[in-house]
């Protein structure tokens, strides 16, 4: 028997964390079964359980996989020659997860999250790591964009870091909440409320 290399087990978990997400988005999480799952990535149920245990776990797998698809946007923006200035910057980051917002996926994670310790885990460690992000991005506006020392650029980046990933969140709030509004407001407003940065 031919043995299974990592990059088959790689593919064979996206397949179904993909069904899994497919799932959520037209059902929610608590309304999705493993049966539903098993017919939307149309394998057998045992080809499943022979990467996930439960509903619980691939869960926080999908969920982690789908939060980290995001989550190295905003050190892209860090680590260009130019530095857009965070009025900018942000709502790049914003416009580059219409689906995520849309489809309520990361508002039904944070959803999940308050009941699920594996997902609040996968949610505090993604939201952790994105202020993380946007503190260096911040640090590197204040030092090559407004010209501060190293010091009081790492300073001002860690103050407002946490309430600039704030902004993002409640763009997603908003758009999975109103889904046929036009996200151009909120990205007007953004760009307002940064633009002394």
């Amino acid at each position: 028997m031919p043995k299974v290399t990592e990059a088959h087990r790689e593919q064979m978990r996206k397949r179904i964390q993909d069904a899994a997400l497919a799932c959520f988005a037209r059902k929610g999480f608590s309304a999705t079964s493993m049966a539903d799952i098993v017919a939307e990535s149309e394998l057998s149920a045992g080809a499943i359980y022979g990467y996930y245990r439960g509903k619980d776990e691939l869960t926080a797998d999908a969920a982690r996989a789908m939060l980290q698809e995001r989550i190295g946007a905003m050190l892209e923006l860090a680590q260009g020659v130019e530095i857009p200035p965070p009025s900018e910057a942000v709502a790049r980051f914003l416009r580059s997860m219409p689906e995520v917002a849309k489809t309520g996926l990361a508002l039904q994670v944070w959803g999940e999250a308050v009941q699920t310790d594996a997902i609040r885990s996968v949610a505090a460690a993604a939201v952790q790591e994105l202020t993380g992000q946007m503190a260096e991005y911040l640090r590197q506006w204040f030092r090559r964009g407004r010209g501060l020392d190293d010091s009081a650029a790492e300073d001002r980046a860690r103050l407002l870091a946490p309430a600039v990933v704030g902004l993002c969140q409640g763009y997603i709030v908003r758009r999975s909440m109103a889904k046929d509004e036009s996200a151009e407001s909120y990205f007007a407003a953004v760009a307002a409320l940064l633009e002394g940065l």
